[in-house]
């Protein structure tokens, strides 16, 4: 299936926020995962990946203007670490071991450090709003 042919299907969902990509291992197709993965932020939607690699390996890897480093920058949050069963939880939000992070890709590489995600505000509730009726 082609990338827009996925993001046409996405498009049928009006619950879809946005696209996961997993394994394999995305960045070991960076060609066709960025291509997906512009086109799914072209139309609005959110960009999340899993990875085996650390961000700073990716970077390191990818070089300075490489395919890796553009998929990156179409990334909203990276999962990134191997998982391990040794350090298993199963309450961590969006991964599954404590060695991997949650890593803001294109603010990493927008500040040329790594920013990661502040776990705290993922459990801050909505406003509310409170309408009194006379």
């Amino acid at each position: 299936m082609e990338p827009g042919e996925i993001v046409e299907k996405m498009r049928q969902n009006p619950l879809l926020r946005g696209i996961t990509l997993t394994g394999g291992e995305p960045f070991l197709q960076p060609e066709g995962m960025a291509e997906l993965a512009q086109i799914a932020r072209d139309n609005g939607y959110d960009v999340v990946a899993y990875t085996g690699y650390k961000f700073e390996d990716l970077i390191q890897k990818g070089g300075g203007q490489s395919q890796i480093r553009s998929m990156l920058k179409l990334v909203d949050l990276l999962i990134d670490g191997l998982y391990e069963q040794a350090d298993r939880r199963l309450e961590l939000p969006f991964r599954g071991s404590l060695n991997q992070r949650l890593v803001l890709a294109r603010q990493s590489l927008n500040e040329g450090k790594l920013v990661t995600l502040d776990e705290s505000r993922l459990y801050e509730p909505f406003p509310s709003i409170h309408i009194m009726m006379e």
